[in-house]
């Protein structure tokens, strides 16, 4: 097979990618602080506020990820102690949304991106 199909492929992964990063590195700036106002009183806050604090922009997004991740699996995480559920319970449902589609678009380009190199294993 060309080189050129494989590299159209790669181009309509990663542009979007692109995209992608961009925005999560808007929502990680504009919208953390505001979703830990929410949730001040919750073990996970605390701990990763402490932890990435200095890390910059960077960390913002890092403590964005782990706030998603844990908000993603609340159940256990409210069991383990991470989360309050009077926290969970008030936490804004337009912010979920937000936070759980920009996150669940990184999720779809990973996934994209490991299936466009087991198949390009394959082909060549």
């Amino acid at each position: 097979m060309t080189q050129i199909p494989i590299g159209l492929i790669a181009s309509f992964i990663l542009v979007p990618l692109l995209f992608t990063c961009i925005w999560v590195g808007y929502v990680a700036h504009a919208y953390t602080e505001k979703a830990e106002a929410f949730l001040s009183n919750s073990n996970i806050v605390v701990g990763t506020k402490s932890i990435y604090s200095q890390a910059g922009f960077p960390g913002k997004i890092m403590r964005n990820c782990i706030l998603t991740m844990s908000l993603m699996i609340k159940n256990p995480s409210i069991k383990r102690g991470l989360l309050e559920l009077n926290d969970v319970k008030s936490f804004p449902k337009n912010l979920m949304r937000l936070l759980f589609v920009t996150w669940g678009l990184v999720f779809l380009e990973c996934a994209a991106m490991m299936a466009f190199r087991i198949c390009s294993y394959f082909i060549e």
